[in-house]
């Protein structure tokens, strides 16, 4: 799931409610997928995942030809 820089910074924070190991599994997946913590404010996570598709794709196309 997508998170805005603020969401990330709010749930990582000590006044998060999510439990250690929950932060544990996010910082995981961040770590793994940086722009996942990078999602514009206000855009819909739709949008987020079709423009995530569109760089994967351009870069994909990049490394084949």
């Amino acid at each position: 799931m997508p998170w805005t820089r603020q969401q990330v910074k709010f749930l990582l924070s000590g006044g998060s409610p999510l439990s250690n190991e929950q932060k544990t599994k996010m910082k995981g997946e961040l770590h793994s997928n940086p722009s996942m913590g990078h999602m514009k404010k206000g855009y819909s996570k739709r949008e987020h995942v079709k423009k995530l598709l569109s760089k994967a794709r351009k870069h994909h196309a990049r490394s084949k030809g």
